[in-house]
């Protein structure tokens, strides 16, 4: 162990780590400000859990409500974030994140899924109240007054977000609809692939033109422990989402469970997720506040944040695709009575009010391998995931004081 910088030098210069701390005094908020922005957040992630948590038990009714299996993949994005400065406040948001899984069950059987919806007005107008109303730039007590409001409107890097947003939509609507909806050969789907490497290449060359005005800054993306936490991250994160989103449709068309008890069957997941989030989900948010200096921390975190959203949109339409071709594949070869088409318009939900008890057990049988191949995914990408884990520097959170610097402790 080596406690001093000289460690550091050996490195490439994007992987040096700085210090985080002790560049800028932290300015503290009164305790019931600080209160009430806690809460403000807690709402915020309860909001972020709604999307997860309540839709994966209400989107077996959805499909049934549209009469299309192809709609399983389009409610997925979330959106959560942690600071390793604060980690306590972290547990009682994550414990709101998962407490509430039987809610969407219960609105999709009792009342109209669309509540997964209604319910997020009141909780973000307050949300968003609270954090205008308290939130401040901790390192100043301020926000940056200074900055115009031509370099504000700049920053926000418009048209790198103009060319990022088809460039994602053409990828999941290529990967929804090939094998699926259309062949993979269909015209459609080529031309979709087509716009996405185009756009996603132009995009590219705009982040790397503005440098550190875009949205994900080349030189923060060549830092290892910044790549490396937004592989990890992606790759965890996806691996769980698709089991969260796919675990409803097997209790509900598999063991015909109502949504309801489709969420009560989920909590062990659920459990695990708060008891064990800390070991996983929180750690390369972690790496990189301890790696880079303060100033880079928000960046460097929206990119790992970025990787998240963008893994759990992506491959949870991959995870669509693979589970529509799988299944229509094992009832092709269980049964020559059923068509495909009528599985589609059926939905993922109450099988034996659509198909008689001729075939049903072999479409069950047929749901259930197709999940599970669905599970084989998700296990092979949190495999993944190691690639990320194996190139983050080793460092300590620890801090020791030199010449009244904060050096990084090296392990």
């Amino acid at each position: 162990m080596h406690n001093t910088q000289s460690d550091t030098k050996c490195e490439n210069a994007s992987d040096t780590p700085e210090s985080p701390t002790g560049e800028e005094e932290s300015v503290g908020l009164a305790r019931w400000k600080l209160g009430l922005l806690m809460f403000g957040n807690t709402l915020a992630v309860f909001c972020v859990a709604l999307d997860n948590t309540i839709m994966s038990n209400a989107i077996p009714r959805v499909t049934q409500t549209f009469d299309s299996l192809e709609d399983i993949g389009w409610g997925s994005p979330a959106r959560r974030h942690f600071d390793r400065q604060r980690e306590r406040t972290t547990s009682p948001k994550t414990a709101v994140y998962g407490c509430f899984g039987g809610i969407g069950g219960a609105f999709a059987e009792n009342s109209t899924w669309r509540w997964c919806f209604y319910i997020n007005l009141p909780l973000g107008a307050v949300t968003t109240v609270l954090i205008l109303c308290f939130f401040f730039d901790s390192r100043t007590g301020t926000s940056d007054v200074s900055m115009s409001s031509w370099n504000r409107f700049r920053g926000l890097d418009i048209p790198g977000l103009l060319l990022f947003l088809p460039t994602v939509f053409c990828l999941l609507l290529a990967l929804q609809w090939g094998g699926a909806k259309y062949p993979w050969n269909n015209v459609r789907v080529i031309v979709l692939f087509v716009i996405f490497i185009l756009a996603g290449g132009c995009w590219i060359f705009i982040q790397h033109s503005m440098k550190d005005q875009a949205s994900v800054p080349p030189r923060l993306i060549r830092n290892r422990n910044v790549w490396s936490s937004a592989v990890y991250m992606g790759c965890i994160v996806g691996s769980f989402i698709i089991i969260l989103y796919y675990f409803p449709i097997w209790f509900q068309a598999v063991k015909g469970g109502s949504p309801i008890q489709s969420g009560t069957m989920i909590l062990p997941i659920i459990i695990g997720l708060i008891v064990w989030l800390g070991f996983g989900f929180q750690l390369p948010f972690i790496a990189v506040q301890t790696a880079l200096p303060r100033s880079d921390i928000p960046v460097a975190t929206a990119i790992v944040t970025f990787a998240q959203n963008l893994s759990e949109a992506v491959l949870v339409a991959l995870a669509q695709t693979i589970f529509q071709n799988r299944l229509f594949a094992h009832v092709k070869q269980l049964s020559t009575l059923v068509d495909p088409n009528a599985l589609v318009h059926a939905g993922a939900a109450n099988l034996d009010q659509h198909f008689s008890a001729d075939v049903l057990p072999e479409i069950v049988r047929a749901y259930s391998a197709a999940v599970t191949e669905t599970f084989y995914a998700a296990t092979g990408i949190a495999a993944l995931s190691f690639i990320g884990l194996i190139r983050l520097q080793w460092l300590s959170v620890k801090k020791t004081k030199t010449n009244g610097n904060a050096a990084q402790t090296h392990l």
